[in-house]
Parts: C-alpha cells; sequence; structure tokens
C-alpha cells in the first residue's frame, strides 16, 4: 500500500534534484543537493520497513527473496539507462568513455571511482546500504527482539556518530577551503541510517505514540534541524560535517510526520493545493526514473538555442516527461514481474 506523506516527500527530493542541475538562480538551485539526501533517509526507512515487516510477520529474512525484490526494482531501469546514455553520447556525440568509468556503474562502485555520471555516486551509496542491510540482517535477524532489548538501536546511533567523526577527520584539513565535496559511502550513508533508525522505532517501539502527543514540539523542532542548508555554505566546512549529520536528522523527522499521514492532500478543500500536492505525489511514484534520466534530458537541452530560462522549462518537463515514460515502459514491468514471483513464494 502506497503512502502519500512518503510520495510527496519523494517527489520533492527529486524535484529538488532537478533544480539544482539547472540554471535558474533562486533558493530551490542552492539547495537542491539536498534532495539526494532526503532519497538517503526515504531509502533507510523504506527498505529496513520491508526486513522489519518481514522479521514480525516470520520471524526470520529472506536473503535471496530481498535481493530479488531489490535487484528487479534497481537494475532493469538503470542499466537501461547505462546502455541508452552510453549509446547517445557516441553515435550523437562522439564521446566514448574509457572502460573503467564504465566498470564503476555497472559495478555500483561510483561512490568511490571515476565513473561516467555525475549524479549515480547516490546509486551505489544505497546499493551498498542495501549489500550491508541483507548481509547483517542474515546473520543477526533474531537480534531484533524488543524483549531482549534494543540493543540495534544503540548500535545505529553510535554508526551515526561515528560517520560524524569520520567525516570530521577528513573535512578538517579541508576547513579553509570555500566548497568540497566527498561521495564516498562511509561518509554519505548516515541518512539512509537516519531512515532504519525512524524505521525500528515505527515497527518495535512506542514512538509513535509519543510523536503524535507532543507532535507540537517536533514541529518546532524542524527548523531547528533543517536550517544549516538555507544558511551555511552548501559545500563548506560545517555544512559537510554537523551541517549533514542535523539536516538528515530533520529529514528522518519529516518521514514521521508522512508516516503519521499529515501529509495527506485530501484534506485540503482548495482544488489548486490539492491538485499541486496530487501532482507532486505523482512525480514522487515516478522518481526513481525522472532522477536516472534527469541529466541525460539536461545535456540535450543543452543544445537548444532558446533563452536560459525557456531552456530550463523544457529540461524540467522533459525530464518528468521521459522519467515517467520509462517509468511505465521499463520499470513497472519488472516491479509486476516482481510481484508475481513473490506471490508464489
Amino acid at each position: 500500500m502506497r503512502s502519500l506523506g512518503i510520495d510527496l516527500l519523494r517527489g520533492l527530493a527529486v524535484m529538488l534534484v532537478l533544480f539544482r542541475h539547472s540554471t535558474f538562480s533562486g533558493l530551490l538551485h542552492e539547495i537542491g543537493w539536498i534532495g539526494v539526501d532526503l532519497f538517503f533517509v526515504l531509502s533507510g526507512f523504506l527498505v529496513s520497513s520491508l526486513v522489519f515487516n518481514e522479521y514480525k510477520a516470520t520471524g526470520r529474512f529472506n536473503f535471496k527473496m530481498f535481493f530479488l525484490r531489490r535487484g528487479l526494482k534497481i537494475y532493469p531501469a538503470f542499466y537501461f539507462y547505462l546502455i541508452v546514455s552510453l549509446c547517445v553520447n557516441y553515435f550523437e556525440h562522439g564521446i566514448s568513455y574509457e572502460a573503467r568509468l564504465i566498470f564503476a556503474e555497472v559495478f555500483f562502485l561510483q561512490s568511490y571511482l571515476p565513473h561516467v555520471w555525475t549524479h549515480t555516486w547516490s546509486l551505489a551509496v544505497e546499493e551498498h546500504f542495501y549489500i550491508a542491510l541483507a548481509l547483517i540482517s542474515s546473520i543477526r535477524i533474531s537480534k531484533l527482539n524488543p524483549a531482549k532489548g534494543h540493543r540495534l538501536l544503540w548500535y545505529l546511533g553510535a554508526a551515526l556518530l561515528l560517520i560524524l567523526v569520520m567525516r570530521i577527520i577528513v573535512c578538517y584539513p579541508k576547513r579553509f577551503q570555500a566548497e568540497f565535496a566527498f561521495f564516498s559511502t562511509h561518509l554519505r550513508m548516515d541518512g539512509i541510517l537516519v531512515g532504519v533508525i525512524i524505521a525500528y522505532l515505527k515497527h518495535f517501539t512506542n514512538f509513535l505514540l509519543f510523536f503524535r502527543k507532543h507532535e507540537t514540539w517536533f514541529v518546532f523542532l524542524l527548523p531547528l534541524l533543517l536550517w544549516t542548508p538555507f544558511v551555511l555554505p552548501g559545500a563548506g566546512f560545517q555544512m559537510n560535517t554537523y551541517g549533514l549529520t542535523s539536516l538528515n536528522i530533520g529529514f528522518g523527522v519529516l518521514v514521521l510526520f508522512a508516516v503519521d499521514g499529515r501529509f495527506d492532500f485530501r484534506v485540503y478543500s482548495s482544488r489548486i493545493i490539492s491538485w499541486s500536492l496530487r501532482s507532486l505525489a505523482f512525480i514522487g511514484i515516478h522518481s526513481y526514473s525522472i532522477y536516472l534520466w534527469h541529466l541525460l534530458v539536461l545535456q540535450e537541452c543543452q543544445q537548444i538555442k532558446v533563452e536560459d530560462n525557456t531552456r530550463n522549462f523544457i529540461y524540467l518537463l522533459l525530464a518528468i516527461l521521459i522519467g515517467v515514460i520509462f517509468s511505465y515502459t521499463v520499470e513497472r514491468p519488472f516491479l509486476k514481474w516482481r510481484e508475481l514471483i513473490s506471490s508464489k513464494k
């Protein structure tokens, strides 16, 4: 069953990324990079929820089925995009790539090795998370029993702190640089861990009851957590250290609001607001394919000789349109096959 709130957050995440890679000036362009971190928190929550739901229903974890489901979601759409984009660049633009760059793309090593497309590093971070989650769940799934305590929650919190410490160590020598970026999985997966923590709280504790009782306080807490990208330089030392941690925790609170049904657009009487949110949720449903294709679309739109803002609007519309088309024609058939296989297990 789909969650309207989660789809809205997905739509928001991918729209932020689209604006970030446009040449629009303004706030959405400046902070658009945070869409990737919102995706991380959502992925951590959704994928770990699958594991937690399976454990609650069966008391075990099916490693093979987990990778089958993840693989049919991620791989067909990605490898189709990779093949088409390489062909477009070779046959239309005469661009060929070294084998090592393609190797990094094929084996999801983009967060550590040079690769072809600048946005696929985030897919590598998520893929590494899937592998780690599956291995840990296969070995330690029985430890999820709440009767044995909440040790996993403490481990996740410690891992979150460890990533922050590692980022400080890596970033400290560059603290006087105006901007610097890093994409290594071990430095960027704290957003995913926040998502896992939120999922654990939902499935194995009474935290949602506490959240509902003190919801007003969480509303006031959000600005205190989400302020960093609006104030701090986007790729400076402060933002790259505690700024990211604060942002990811803030996104975790947003996920709590989404899970609790606070983003249900059906409650709005205004048709304009309802239609806008419905459209954003629709974009969220197809956000994976939109994210995959948007940079190739942007590359091709740059060939259009029109005024910049016009080109940006064309890029946004085409990125969404082409993403939705390939969501229906490539991604969806494999998802239906996945559900068919799952129903026979």
